[in-house]
């Protein structure tokens, strides 16, 4: 009696074991799957390139801007946007010049932002700026645009850069008192300009 007793316990037990086990929820094969493809994806998403400035104060951007700033005098700025570290990742640099006398001026800008990238080249395109492909940038994610006006004898040149987080802008001014006075900006120029500020 005590046998079968016992054999009956054992059973029981074995079948408890049994159910028990099949009501363990299914191991999910596609969780390690899972969580390589999401380290994979990781390794692969390297981010956007910074672009690094190769100039760090108005000073060095004089050499820069050659016969465009002849006769000008620095315009006056903050202490701050006079020079920056390159190296920081809000770097930004304003530099100006201006000519009273024939109303001519000049001016760098290059800026580090996380708000500036190439998606504001879509609402440049319809704003009367003119899109052109310059290799360099355009394999770094970027755009550039120009705008030019000719009204009542003064000449206005933006030439905009826009690349993931950098913005650098040239904007050209004259007027028909600075006529034969100072160096001319157009695209091609000014592509060679911003080729001395930055590296892409």
């Amino acid at each position: 009696m005590s046998s079968t007793r016992t054999l009956a316990l054992s059973l029981l037990t074995l079948y408890l074991l049994a159910g028990w086990g099949a009501a363990q929820a299914p191991v999910d094969a596609s969780a390690d799957t899972t969580a390589t493809e999401e380290a994979a994806d990781d390794a692969e998403s390297t981010p956007e390139p910074q672009v690094a400035f190769l100039i760090s104060d108005c000073t060095q951007a004089v050499a820069v801007a050659g016969d465009l700033i002849t006769g000008m005098d620095p315009l006056v700025r903050a202490p701050e946007e006079l020079r920056m570290d390159p190296k920081d990742p809000d770097a930004k640099l304003s530099c100006g010049w201006w000519d009273p006398v024939t109303q001519r001026s000049f001016t760098i800008e290059l800026s580090r932002s996380a708000n500036a990238n190439a998606d504001h080249m879509d609402a440049m395109g319809s704003a009367g700026y003119t899109v052109v492909d310059v290799p360099a940038v355009t394999r770094n994610n970027g755009g550039v645009a120009y705008q030019k006006l000719d009204e009542n004898g003064q000449t206005h040149f933006n030439y905009q850069v826009h690349l993931p987080g950098t913005l650098v802008m040239l904007v050209w001014q004259m007027s028909d008192k600075g006529t034969g006075k100072s160096g001319t900006l157009d695209a091609t120029r000014s592509e060679k300009i911003v080729n001395q500020l930055v590296a892409l």
